[in-house]
């Protein structure tokens, strides 16, 4: 491979890990979890 092309998969690879990170910390903080189905309303109340 090529500088570029590592550089351009190190990127990628940078981003989507940032974003999957992000979507954790978001799933916490609104109890928004794939495993656990919890209602979202009973805060607000």
């Amino acid at each position: 491979m090529q500088q570029n092309d590592v550089i351009a998969l190190i990127v990628i690879l940078l981003f989507v890990l940032l974003a999957a990170v992000g979507f954790v910390i978001y799933a916490m903080q609104n109890h928004v979890l794939f495993f656990s189905r919890k209602r979202v309303g009973d805060e607000e109340e």
